[in-house]
């Protein structure tokens, strides 16, 4: 059995090399998508929100909801 040689070492090192890169990357990727989705949500939430009338607020007739009008 031979034994083995250099170069076989550094084509799996390299080998290797790439396959950690590309876990890193397409982990890196999930965690900002999911980021990305997160903070979205969290504006589209706070923007709702806002525009929700305030208890102790009149309503003006040009901002009644639809289905109040029906």
């Amino acid at each position: 059995m031979e034994s083995i040689d250099a170069h076989s070492v550094v084509i799996f090192g390299v080998l290797l090399v790439h396959v950690i890169g590309v876990i890193v990357v397409a982990v890196s990727t999930v965690v900002l998508v999911t980021a990305l989705l997160v903070v979205i949500l969290a504006v589209r939430a706070c923007r709702s929100m806002g525009r929700a009338p305030h208890p102790n607020k009149q309503i003006r007739s040009g901002h009644i909801l639809a289905a109040q009008r029906l």
